[in-house]
């Protein structure tokens, strides 16, 4: 429709609140837009401390050490000792540390979070938690697995605490495994901590599976046990994960996959990264004999561990 004569502006009729809400909205989008970036670098700093907070680890070993005390003092004492250290040892070599480590990251600016040098002291710390976690948790939670009682209610207690802990050390120990060597990323971060998540889950559902088939089963044949380190790891699990599962120590782990290296059924380079190879045998070439792996260790990084030494030592003395 065209209109005879245009309309005078004078005749529309303008209501200045809705004009003021209009710019109000408009400076606040501003606003909000020009703090996108700060807010960014903030979540990044929260999931930054959410890597490194392990207190509810230290909620569920209290609570499991509570339940020893209290049910199982007479009949169980060695296990409710082995519990006592072990969370005596998670505060001191645990909580204390990560504390500190978390103060330090609030206290700095964005962009020291971002500096190569401080990437470095996360990877440090990953790999020093990383190996704290599995030597304070294997034990005490391969023996607790042995803990019965005619208690019902105790029981369940028990069983569900040291699933719901055991399913913390697994996420915690996958995603400090994958974070070892990469530099700390939200990304990455986030789609680690799924998967660790998804991992915990399917090691509850493996072990449930496994106890239905062994209750079917009469008279089960058991594997020798680094055959089944070695199917596991035909499988895609890495040796960590492997650890983990099996309730053993990594060098233990690494003892099995050793076998099975030197008989040519696994390469080294498929168990410890090249990187990591190359840095032990220049280190072997530096120490002194007299010295053994120590000095060996010494001329290594904080990331490779005696177990790792072992491994390419063993390794190297199949080598024609």
């Amino acid at each position: 429709m065209i209109l005879s004569s245009p309309i005078m502006q004078k005749a529309i009729i303008n209501d200045t609140r809705v004009d003021n809400y209009i710019v109000h909205q408009q400076k606040e989008a501003q606003v909000s837009i020009s703090k996108l970036p700060v807010l960014k670098e903030e979540y990044y700093r929260s999931l930054l401390l959410e890597l490194f907070d392990f207190k509810p680890l230290l909620y569920k070993e209290e609570y499991l050490c509570r339940l020893m005390t209290e049910y199982f003092a007479h009949s169980y004492n060695d296990v409710m000792q082995l519990h006592k250290e072990v969370l005596d040892s998670l505060k001191k070599e645990v909580i204390a540390v990560s504390d500190k480590w978390r103060s330090m990251i609030l206290a700095v600016s964005i962009e020291a979070l971002h500096a190569d040098d401080f990437m470095q002291r996360v990877k440090k710390s990953v790999a020093y938690f990383f190996n704290t976690l599995q030597q304070l948790f294997v034990k005490p939670l391969d023996v607790t697995k042995q803990v019965k009682s005619k208690n019902k209610e105790v029981m369940k207690r028990l069983e569900d605490t040291y699933t719901e802990l055991r399913q913390l050390l697994i996420a915690h120990c996958y995603i400090l495994d994958k974070l070892m060597t990469e530099d700390f990323d939200v990304k990455l971060y986030l789609k680690e901590r799924q998967n660790a998540q998804l991992a915990a889950l399917d090691n509850q559902s493996d072990k449930k599976k496994t106890a239905k088939k062994e209750k079917k089963q009469e008279k089960p044949v058991k594997e020798k046990t680094w055959v089944v380190t070695y199917k596991l790891f035909k499988e895609g699990l890495m040796p960590q994960e492997i650890a983990i599962r099996r309730n053993l120590t990594l060098n233990t782990i690494y003892s099995h996959l050793s076998r099975y290296i030197e008989s040519g059924d696994i390469r080294l380079e498929e168990v410890i990264e090249t990187e990591k190879i190359n840095t032990i045998r220049r280190a072997i070439k530096l120490s002194k004999p007299e010295d053994g792996k120590t000095g060996i260790k010494e001329l290594c990084p904080p990331d490779i561990s005696y177990s790792d030494i072992t491994l390419v030592l063993n390794a190297m003395n199949t080598e024609p």
